[in-house]
């Protein structure tokens, strides 16, 4: 067999195998039964993937694809215009950005459950109470409903808090629940987003079980604690605190985690705490989590910072290192140490290796100017 002709024949696999997945797909969605209607709606199915340029089959798949965003596509369109089942063409049309035509379809269809589930979820996005009666009138259980809305809040370019909100309705028990409800309060936190991200939380704890509200009070805290916008340290003391009473914790190491914010808190509140009740929290940190790095840089901070003594410092850094050597942090305040020795040269390269792990640090390059400038 020459070149070409391999050429031709791993053509006619190829085309036969995703031929094959798509087929194989549509009976799965649309529970059809094999014959002609199943090839016509392959080839249905088909043309919408090949006229969205981003369109993937997963995406179809997901049971939330009118809570998706996204801009009207024409060619996605005259694609899903080419399916003759209702739930793959409502599902189409949300897919192409028509949600609205795509949700009349969806309500519109009978006997399909996937169209059924589509249309409750997207009720969701502009009425969550809705959303939740309609799939809560489904003949769901919510092991099952719990299963969807969990897979909806990882789905790319889809809200997740109106999913989220209806989850915690039918699994408010389950930890799941809870970490994901956290997860959305990450996303708000990394668009800078401060009092949503509060709100959200705040939203959180008027609902959730006592198991998990510890590590909602946490993340409170550590909001007032660390940012400027809306920082209050006695305030996130008393989050911090009430985390630590309430024992009720999502993640195991956010106990840990909470005495060490504690133990920062008592640091900033100089006034009031004494550097032994700073310290104390950090070692307790150290107890329940002995490979806690940020405990481990908060006890070098407090003997290089408060006690001036580089010795501890230098070793609670130096074991920092040793739990984690890509971390920036231990190497830029090994600087410090050694140019508070007046080891100058010393403390540059400490400097250097921070910003080979954190390129671009302001600290780092602040330090460096200094040392540079004198």
């Amino acid at each position: 067999m020459n070149q070409a002709e391999e050429k031709k024949v791993k053509a006619i696999r190829r085309i036969g195998w995703v031929a094959g997945l798509v087929l194989m797909l549509i009976l799965a969605l649309a529970g059809i039964e094999p014959g002609m209607s199943a090839f016509r709606q392959a080839a249905g199915m088909q043309n919408l993937l090949q006229a969205g340029e981003n369109l993937t089959s997963e995406e179809i798949n997901n049971p939330f694809i009118c809570l998706r965003d996204g801009e009207t596509s024409t060619r996605a369109l005259v694609g899903a215009g080419n399916i003759s089942d209702e739930y793959l063409r409502g599902a189409g049309l949300c897919l192409a950005g028509e949600r609205e035509a795509g949700m009349a379809v969806l309500k519109e269809s009978e006997g399909e459950s996937n169209a059924a589930v589509q249309y409750a979820a997207g009720l969701s996005a502009t009425d969550p109470q809705a959303g939740a009666d309609a799939l809560a009138g489904m003949d769901l259980q919510s092991e099952a409903l719990a299963a969807l809305l969990i897979d909806l809040t990882g789905q790319a370019g889809i809200d997740p808090y109106p999913a989220l909100r209806l989850l915690a309705q039918v699994a408010n028990e389950q930890p799941r629940t809870w970490s994901l409800w956290l997860k959305g309060s990450s996303q708000l936190e990394e668009a800078s987003e401060w009092r949503e991200a509060l709100a959200w939380l705040e939203e959180g704890l008027a609902i959730a079980p006592k198991e998990a509200r510890s590590s909602l009070y946490l993340r409170i805290g550590r909001l007032y604690e660390t940012q400027a916008e809306i920082r209050d340290f006695p305030v996130a003391l008393e989050f911090i605190n009430l985390a630590l009473e309430n024992d009720g914790w999502i993640y195991p190491a956010d106990e840990a985690s909470a005495h060490m914010y504690r133990g920062e808190v008592y640091r900033s509140l100089k006034d009031e705490f004494t550097t032994e009740q700073a310290m104390a929290e950090f070692q307790t940190a150290l107890e329940m989590q002995p490979d806690h790095y940020w405990a481990l840089l908060s006890l070098g901070h407090v003997y290089l910072y408060d006690l001036k003594d580089t010795g501890q410092a230098e070793s609670y850094y130096r074991q920092a290192l040793e739990v984690n050597e890509q971390i920036a942090n231990a190497y830029l305040h090994l600087g410090d140490v050694y140019r508070e020795r007046g080891d100058m040269e010393a403390a540059a390269a400490w400097y250097q290796m921070a910003l080979e792990r954190q390129p671009d640090w302001q600290a780092a390059l602040d330090r460096l100017a200094e040392m540079e400038g004198k």
